[in-house]
């Protein structure tokens, strides 16, 4: 049976005496108070659980997180660290020994760590030029897979001339042949392609497994027997001028030859692969060019054979496909009627709600931004959230 991690604890703390008094209006200030739940992973024997907290730095108005880790029954509360800096993304290797998780500074990009839960240990495994993005723990807890950033020189119009000393000059002009160069929020994106990389769990030098101008911009995901690793991307040669389009491939992380699993209009993203490592579950659409389209639930052979969709009978779209520890169904999240939950279906397509309120992660934005893990024993660990207060665990 499943068991699910109802809230805990209240992040948000707000003094009992100002309650009891009066209700006191929200003002901008108030912001730095807040603290929400990100990110919450359950341990795989369903007795831990760590996540990231947020909140906002008063004095450097700049958005921090922590991690924290408890006992699955609240208990046993505390920091992960002792570092006073922003960390983020834990993941538990699959014997839940130890967890990787990215940190930064402002002075640096970001790193990757092991935390040693016996010992307490607590290991950098990296020096990339980039930060690194979408761990994953190989099966037999040896290697990390990544996503990282290689960067790429900019074009040039002319050579640069040299200014006489002690001129201020403005700087050059950039010079760009790529069709996207910047992004809401971000503003100008450096030159560079996003590709899949590997690390020993102990340390090492990186090793890049992809290649090519191409983004492989999707999470890896190891195969069962850690021989290859599948991910979503684009590797057309118009990629730049098909905004939806992605296919579904597999990559040796021996030789990096790849290995094309799903072709159709549209995208496929999202592989996850099952407990036997028999199928791959994932997300997408047929693209009928419209301005919405739902996203739907598909399984496939690990070799990309006997595809078929899941029909969940919903009329909106899915994401954040897990599947359960027999390999009998999957779990999902949702949005209905502005609520997001967590569902569960087996393959067959019978549904069921699990979990709902999720989120509350984006505070300053109206979206859910929830998240959730499945541990072996079907322990859930989720966000929830309501309109009076952020996420909690």
């Amino acid at each position: 049976m499943k068991r699910l991690l109802f809230p805990l604890f209240i992040v948000l703390l707000l003094p009992l005496a100002t309650v009891a008094q009066s209700v006191q209006p929200f003002t901008g200030m108030d912001v730095f108070e807040l603290q929400w739940v990100e990110d919450p992973q359950v341990s795989p024997d369903g007795e831990h659980i760590v996540y990231s907290r947020g909140q906002m730095d008063k004095m450097k108005d700049k958005r921090i997180s922590r991690l924290w880790i408890m006992d699955a029954d609240g208990s046993n509360h505390r920091k992960l660290t002792t570092r006073d800096v922003n960390e983020s993304s834990p993941r538990w290797s699959p014997n839940g020994s130890r967890i990787a998780f990215t940190s930064s500074t402002e002075e640096d990009g970001a790193e990757i760590y092991v935390y040693w839960m016996k010992s307490g240990a607590l290991s950098r495994i990296t020096q990339l030029e980039k930060s690194p993005s979408g761990l994953s723990w190989s099966p037999d807890g040896e290697y990390l897979a990544f996503n990282m950033k290689v960067k790429e020189s900019n074009p040039k119009l002319a050579d640069s001339k040299q200014p006489p000393e002690g001129a201020e000059w403005a700087d050059n002009p950039r010079v760009t042949t790529r069709l996207n160069y910047e992004s809401d929020g971000s503003g100008y994106i450096d030159p560079g392609f996003t590709h899949i990389f590997t690390v020993p769990a102990e340390g090492g030098a990186p090793r890049q497994i992809t290649k090519g101008d191409y983004h492989y911009s999707g999470d890896p995901v190891w195969s069962s027997d850690g021989e290859r690793l599948y991910f979503s991307a684009n590797l057309n040669e118009g990629w730049e001028h098909e905004r939806r389009e992605s296919e579904l491939y597999a990559v040796d992380v021996g030789n990096g030859n790849i290995e094309q699993l799903t072709d159709r209009d549209g995208p496929d993203y999202s592989p996850k692969v099952s407990t036997d490592g028999e199928r791959i579950a994932y997300l997408g659409y047929d693209d009928k060019v419209q301005t919405y389209q739902l996203t739907e639930l598909y399984v496939m052979d690990v070799d990309g054979g006997e595809k078929r969709k899941i029909n969940l009978g919903l009329d909106r779209s899915i994401s954040s496909i897990q599947w359960d520890k027999d390999g009998q169904g999957l779990y999902f999240m949702y949005d209905d009627e502005g609520n997001t939950k967590i569902g569960y279906t087996t393959l067959d397509g019978k549904t069921s709600v699990v979990a709902k309120d999720v989120g509350g992660t984006t505070v300053a934005r109206p979206y859910g931004g929830g998240s959730y893990s499945v541990a072996n024993d079907g322990t859930i660990a989720y966000n929830e959230t309501t309109p009076y207060y952020p996420a909690e665990l």
